[in-house]
């Protein structure tokens, strides 16, 4: 685990290893490094400790996230760290998000077939419109501007609903 001093240059200059990978530790920074694969592969890292857990959080690669660009992600990752808060577990939560097909279909089964009898007319609205058109999309990704489009849609094919 080398620490150097991280530039723009000095990370451009980084060699493959020829077997592996090597993490290379920023020394104005300490937990924050960057990993090179033998591939060439450069990915930005930062170690940290959260609960007594050493935990390692993958944000990024080079060149597509510059040097400044990283080194302000893993400030505040390590930032989150010292207060308790595990930015791993964030991205995993997000990663894991439900998608708008499993909301639907939550909704149908825990509350329109118990607490409504016209339940069947709530599961075929859905699965015509919404479930087509949202089905595999992270329901936090769905904006109000989608929700407009598509009752745009469904009022110019003329419904009386």
């Amino acid at each position: 685990m080398p620490t150097i001093k991280m530039t723009s240059r000095s990370v451009a200059a980084l060699k493959p290893p020829a077997e592996g990978r090597v993490e290379y530790f920023d020394a104005s920074l300490p937990g924050f490094a960057l990993r090179v694969s033998e591939s060439g592969r450069r990915t930005w890292v930062v170690l940290y400790r959260v609960n007594g857990r050493l935990r390692r959080y993958t944000f990024g690669t080079y060149p597509m996230m510059p040097l400044a660009d990283a080194r302000d992600r893993a400030s505040d990752a390590l930032r989150d760290a010292s207060k308790g808060i595990d930015p791993a577990d964030r991205k995993k939560a997000a990663r894991v998000a439900e998608s708008f097909a499993d909301l639907a279909n939550e909704y149908l089964e825990r509350h329109a077939k118990v607490h409504k009898r016209s339940w069947r007319e709530d599961e075929r609205a859905i699965n015509r419109d919404l479930v087509p058109t949202f089905g595999n999309r992270k329901a936090k990704d769905i904006k109000r501007r989608d929700v407009i489009e598509l009752l745009e849609k469904i009022v110019a094919r003329g419904a009386p609903i």
